[in-house]
């Protein structure tokens, strides 16, 4: 969570993502959470079906606060891409990016941070 930005600065630079596909995003005044499995493994159950999310997903969120960039961040690993651009056209300052891997660790896609 960044609130004032560094002294002669206009924000915190965050950077995200792996390999090639490194980011950055700047943080003034609100919060980035990740989310995926690469850390604690099978560790977050998709609601629909009350199975552990298995996909080699990586999600960041955007946020005004930290609570909601790190739930945003969790639910962004089950949701769709509509779904996701859907909720944040309803909600100022909430933005997403993914990354997606292949089966031998190798990034696939990563998307940019939407509605920001």
């Amino acid at each position: 969570m960044a609130m004032n930005e560094p002294v002669s600065e206009q924000s915190w630079i965050i950077q995200f993502g792996s390999g090639k596909n490194v980011r950055q995003v700047n943080l003034r005044q609100n919060s980035f959470s990740g989310s995926g499995l690469a850390v604690k493994g099978e560790h977050i159950v998709d609601p629909r079906s009350g199975n552990p999310v298995t996909a080699q997903k990586r999600a960041w969120a955007l946020a005004p606060t930290a609570a909601l960039s790190d739930a945003l961040s969790t639910a962004f690993t089950i949701l769709d891409r509509p779904t996701m651009d859907s909720f944040c056209e309803k909600h100022k300052g909430v933005g997403w990016a993914l990354e997606f891997s292949d089966d031998h660790g190798g990034v696939t896609e990563i998307s940019r941070l939407r509605s920001l």
